[in-house]
């Protein structure tokens, strides 16, 4: 072997031996940062109950709060850095849930269950975590204090883009619509966002907060898992959709807004953006999981319903899709985690907060008359078919003139107990049912215009509240330029009809000729032309039917969708808020609500599903202070003695649908239901009420702070000032927290 080759071994075992070393040495270096910041997560672990795996990244932290996000799995998780509680988007131990099977099985593993259907119009389902999470085919990036997520859902063509983050004191999650691709030939319906986040366990104790009419409660773990899930559309269905029978009369979903109690803590969700084509979704354990559940989902399409050549031997159901609307920035939830001990009070109170610093609403002066608040809604006229000689023809039946109006409000207003408020409805001309009101036309056979003005005038002299009535949506016949084009189109480019249903079957009434709801986009040039008439004729209080309560879609061609009309009805609301002295709405729902001055026919119940446990009162604690409300005619309830008692637990004051002529004139007409509504037969009890009603006066205008059942049948509701409100529903007298109630009666407590 010669000196160079021997030369050239002992270079090649030298390099050898570096590399060795150098590979020892990364390796050292390696194993002490891994052993250092294990160290590091260790100390951090005893903090936040070792809840950190190495494929988790803190995505953004705030003050409060603090975001996780799973990088394998895209879960992610909340702690509130004030109970050390946390709120997951998926259940910890989601794979060994033996109550799950099938879809369940991986829906619990996803943020995101899509909904969609293929080019024949079938529907399917895809949740995030089989169609996306599983193959690997998402990503992520960690920016703007959270975490944008993209799913890829490579088998049917979709790209959805989400946002996680942080936001002063909330969790704020959005699915990024505008955003959304879909490349191939299906068409995304719907999806359900987060459908577990924050869910309760079997070993959990709490209830699930919905807000069905006044609002309700499903107890954890109710042992109700046979009964249908609950799943109801925010504000109610789209009235331009098809309703084939209405077997049940139903609350509907009056706020954008659901809620867990876990435990100790509790969290809130609101619908910040997009709500007005959200549905709110809820299922106890033992139904689709182990898992106690509420969550929003996000239509972008429906299916409508109808029936081609109806009551005829061709009769046939046909199904169609609507268009799809989906060109809106986001759909955003926001998570609030409350306090410990927290109840749906603090849910309620919390989204009042909510209304008053994003929307505006303002607080009602503070109240100081011993007088219980009374609410009259007094019918003008209606119309009817009379016959002469054999012949029918329309026209209208008086029952209360403006003459009557000041009768009627000198006669209760001469009793020292009531503060009067009055409503007047149908008193335009043709009364009820009359034509859009592009500008006020008084009807003669009422009294005449200068009747009317004299009437408003002694009104404001006696300080009683009076609200003329105006519907602009509701089309009930075409004239002052409006006509049946300018209403609102079905799925098959039809005009929407409107249909009265019979209470005997749920049918629709074909005695009764259908109506229209006039064009989202029409309305605001009529709210225009009625705040010019107004401001004409010196009125400065103003009482809306419809608008508040009613929200539907345009399926014209490049339609028009809830999200659109819930904005146009919002800025209308505002407009004429800001131009009048007083806004009277009837069932307002949320996106109304800051603009109320007075709501009439305020829900104290939810609809009361098998599946719900109790109806609490989140509507009345939610607008506590800051609008009077009145509730559902009282002389038109079945019980009425728990329904009053009902109005003294919930805030709300009486309310009395009333005519001046005797209800019989109504017999054998649409109106016959109004059998119970004449002045003279009401009158003693409403006085009666009212000296009832007056003790409540010292929570006038004040916020209710807590709502709780402290015994089986009693009920204690509590003010700002101190006051509380004691409501017994039991056949016997009850003593509780050195107070007696007695039977069916209710007892206030506190001062000013």
């Amino acid at each position: 072997m010669t000196n160079k080759i021997k030369l050239k071994i002992v270079i090649k075992i030298i390099l050898y031996l570096m590399i060795l070393g150098g590979c020892c040495w990364f390796i050292y270096i390696l194993q002490s940062s891994t052993q250092e910041d294990a160290l590091n997560v260790k100390k951090w672990r005893e903090k936040t109950i070792e809840l950190i795996k190495s494929d988790t990244v803190l995505a953004a932290e705030s003050d409060s709060l603090k975001l996780y996000f799973k990088e394998d799995t895209a879960e992610i998780w909340i702690e509130d850095k004030k109970t050390d509680e946390i709120w997951r988007s998926n259940p910890e131990n989601a794979k060994s849930d033996k109550a799950a099977f099938g879809l369940n099985k991986t829906n619990i593993l996803s943020q995101l269950i899509v909904g969609y259907i293929d080019d024949q119009s079938s529907s399917f389902i895809v949740n995030s975590f089989v169609g996306s999470v599983k193959k690997k085919t998402f990503d992520y990036r960690l920016a703007d204090n959270g975490v944008y997520v993209t799913y890829y859902f490579n088998e049917t063509g979709f790209e959805i883009p989400v946002y996680y983050g942080l936001k002063e004191d909330y969790f704020t999650a959005d699915i990024l619509c505008n955003k959304i691709v879909q490349h191939d030939s299906f068409k995304i319906s719907n999806i359900t966002f987060l459908p577990y986040m924050g869910c309760g366990s079997t070993k959990d104790t709490g209830y699930l907060v919905i807000p069905d009419g006044s609002g309700s409660i499903m107890n954890f773990n109710n042992q109700k898992q046979t009964y249908l899930s609950y799943s109801q559309p925010v504000y109610g269905r789209d009235n331009a959709l098809s309703t084939l029978n209405i077997t049940e009369k139903k609350e509907n979903v009056t706020m954008p807004v659901f809620g867990i109690k876990r435990n100790d803590d509790a969290m809130l969700g609101i619908i910040a953006q997009g709500e007005y084509q959200a549905e709110i979704g809820a299922e106890v354990s033992g139904k689709t999981s182990s898992n106690n559940i509420v969550y929003s989902k996000i239509d972008f399409m429906q299916l409508d319903t109808n029936k081609l050549f109806a009551n005829s031997n061709n009769e046939e159901t046909s199904f169609m899709w609507t268009e799809q609307f989906n060109k809106f920035p986001k759909y955003e939830v926001r998570y609030y985690f409350l306090n410990q001990n927290a109840t749906y009070t603090d849910m309620a109170l919390r989204y009042q907060k909510y209304l008053v610093d994003e929307k505006g609403m303002t607080k009602l002066s503070q109240e100081t008359e011993d007088k219980a608040k009374i609410n009259v809604n007094l019918i003008g006229a209606v119309d009817k078919v009379a016959t002469f000689l054999g012949v029918p023809y329309k026209t209208v039946e008086v029952l209360t003139s403006y003459s009557d109006v000041l009768r009627i409000a000198n006669d209760l207003n001469s009793n020292s107990f009531i503060d009067l408020n009055l409503w007047y409805t149908g008193f335009l001309k043709d009364g009820i049912k009359s034509k859009l009101p592009a500008k006020i036309k008084l009807d003669n056979r009422l009294g005449g215009k200068s009747e009317f003005y004299k009437s408003i005038k002694e009104l404001k002299s006696m300080g009683i509240g009076f609200y003329p009535s105006f519907n602009i949506v509701n089309m009930y016949q075409t004239g002052n330029g409006y006509y049946k084009t300018d209403s609102t189109r079905s799925v098959y480019r039809s005009a929407a009809n409107q249909y009265e249903y019979l209470l005997s079957t749920g049918d629709k009434n074909s005695a009764i000729s259908p109506t229209y709801l006039l064009s989202p986009s029409k309305v605001t040039g009529l709210s225009k032309k009625l705040l010019i008439s107004i401001k004409k004729n010196n009125l400065t209080n103003l009482g809306l039917e419809g608008i508040a309560n009613t929200m539907y879609s345009n399926y014209k061609k490049n339609g028009i969708s809830r999200n659109e009309t819930g904005s146009i009805f919002k800025d209308i609301l505002a407009e004429l808020d800001a131009n009048t002295d007083s806004l009277l709405l009837d069932r307002a729902f949320g996106y109304s609500m800051p603009y109320a001055d007075i709501i009439t026919d305020t829900p104290v119940y939810s609809s009361e599903y098998d599946m719900e446990d109790a109806s609490i009162p989140f509507y009345q604690i939610v607008m506590s202070g800051y609008a009077t409300l009145y509730s559902e005619p009282v002389n038109m309830q079945g019980n009425i003695q728990d329904y009053l008692l009902k109005l003294a637990e919930t805030g709300v004051n009486p309310n009395y649908k009333l005519i001046e002529r005797d209800p019989s004139v109504l017999m054998n007409t649409q109106y016959s239901y109004l059998y119970s509504v004449g002045f003279n037969d009401w009158k003693d009890d409403i006085v009666t009420t009212a000296k009832r009603f007056s003790k409540l006066s010292v929570t006038y205008g004040q916020t209710i702070t807590g709502h709780k059942e402290i015994v089986n049948g009693v009920f204690k509701t509590s003010y700002s000032n101190g006051a509380a409100v004691y409501t017994n529903y039991n056949n016997t007298e009850v003593s509780v927290d050195g107070v007696t109630i007695r039977a069916k009666d209710f007892i206030v407590r506190g001062d000013r």
